[in-house]
Formats: C-alpha cells, structure tokens, sequence
C-alpha cells in the first residue's frame, strides 16, 4: 500500500468561539490598509461593524466593500478590484458566505496581478502568491476559507467556472462558530448538507498515482490517506448533529 498524502491548508487556521476578536491583530500583522469584501446584509451588521472597528483599533486604515452578490459574478469582482485600486490594499479581508470568500480571493488576485478573471480560469494559471488574505466565514458548507480555489458565475458561458491554485488559499482562516448564529434554519440545513456532500465527494473522488511531483502539477490530486481521514471525521459528525441543528441554531445568513 502506498500512503501517499497530502495537505495544503492556510498558514494559520484559528477555530473557536470568539476567535474573531483576533483579527485586528493578524491584519496588523499583515498590512496597513485593509480592503474588507462582504455583502450589503452583512455590512449593516453589528459583529462585522465590530470586526472593522477592531482593525481600525489596530491602526490599520479600512475600505468596506459590499457588492459581493449570489455566485460571484465575473464582472462584479473585476469591477471591484477596479474600484480598489485607488485605495490601495495591502490585505483583503474576506467576510461572509462562500460567495464573499471567493470573491475576496478572485479581487486579490486582481490587486495583484492584474487582468480579466478570465484570464485565470483553470488550473495553476495564477502565476504566484497573491497579497495577504484573510478569511472569516459565516456560515458553514462550502470550506472557501481552506481552499485553492475560487467560484465564479460567467454569464456569457451561462456557467460557474473556476480559478484554481494553491496561491489563493488564504494566508489565514478565521472560523468562529459564534458567527453562524444568526442565520435561518433553513440556511443552517442548506449549508450542512452542502458540507455533507463535500465529505462524500472528497471520500469517493478517485486516486491517481502519486508519482513525485503531483501535488505541483495539479490541484486536484485526488484521494489520499489525508482527505480520507478528514471525509470520514466530517461524515460522522455531520450525520450526528445535521439532523438538530437546524432546530436549535440559527445562522447567519450570508
């Protein structure tokens, strides 16, 4: 048997309750003026008026920017890197649901080399690391805080379409289950289930033959001892608590 594993993951994962209180002092640590991606709903709420307010303690100069909508449109996020360039960042802050994450990363990338997303669509086209991300997420489904890879809708091919690679997994991961809180039931379900499907996917994915080298020629390199242990940890855990979580939480609903 070959064991064979692999794992990329952010440079600092933080998970607990209250762990958010953190970050004034890791985007201080990062940078200087800081570029915040979310959404209109949430950029009204209070813990994320908190959240700005503790960077801003920290000394760190804030631009907020609320257009992410459903399923990161192209041109949303090329308009939004657009409309950053005068600010000027030196981190991207992302906060929300999977659609803010990935467009955090998607204006990152943009900040910092340029172009259309387009041009990036695919595999281990990104041509180095981007600037200094963070990402706090609010609800639970779809991992965007840990992955490679950032989800974008295209309209003119009338399809999600994906830029993949390593150097958009962000520089840390902030997640706090107290930001899941205030979210819909029904929301609670949706992104469990997602969560549930990832687990099942990561579990039945297929293996390639882990010749040296191909955790840097591809991005997907299929299962491995690593994803194995991981999709069967989060299988158990979803199938104890998905079913009463809904009835007992609500949580946040971007």
């Amino acid at each position: 048997m070959n064991l064979f594993a692999t794992l990329r993951a952010p440079r600092e994962l933080l998970f607990g309750a209250g762990q958010r209180h953190a970050l004034g002092a890791i985007a201080a640590r990062l940078g200087r003026r800081a570029l915040v991606v979310t959404d209109a709903r949430l950029a009204e709420d209070a813990d994320f008026l908190s959240l700005v307010g503790q960077m801003e303690a920290a000394g760190l100069k804030v631009m907020i920017d609320s257009s992410t909508l459903p399923d990161a449109p192209v041109n949303s996020a090329a308009a939004s890197a657009e409309a950053a360039r005068g600010f000027a960042p030196d981190v991207v802050v992302g906060v929300g649901g999977g659609s803010c994450l990935d467009m955090a990363k998607c204006v990152a990338l943009l900040l910092t080399f340029g172009g259309r997303p387009q041009d990036y669509y695919g595999e281990n086209v990104v041509p180095g690391p981007v600037m200094p991300l963070i990402a706090i997420p609010t609800t639970a489904g779809t991992g965007s805080e840990v992955t490679p890879v950032a989800v974008l809708s295209d309209a003119e091919r009338s399809l999600k379409v994906g830029i993949s690679s390593p150097y958009l997994i962000p520089t840390v991961s902030i997640c706090d289950p107290e930001l899941t809180l205030s979210c819909p039931p029904s929301l609670t379900a949706i992104a469990g289930a997602d969560a549930l499907t990832h687990a099942i996917e990561a579990f039945t994915a297929i293996r390639r033959d882990p010749v040296p080298g191909i955790s840097q020629q591809r991005v997907f390199i299929g299962k491995n001892e690593m994803s194995d242990h991981f999709a069967l940890r989060a299988i158990a855990l979803l199938w104890q608590g998905l079913e009463a979580a809904p009835g007992r939480r609500r949580c946040r609903r971007t």
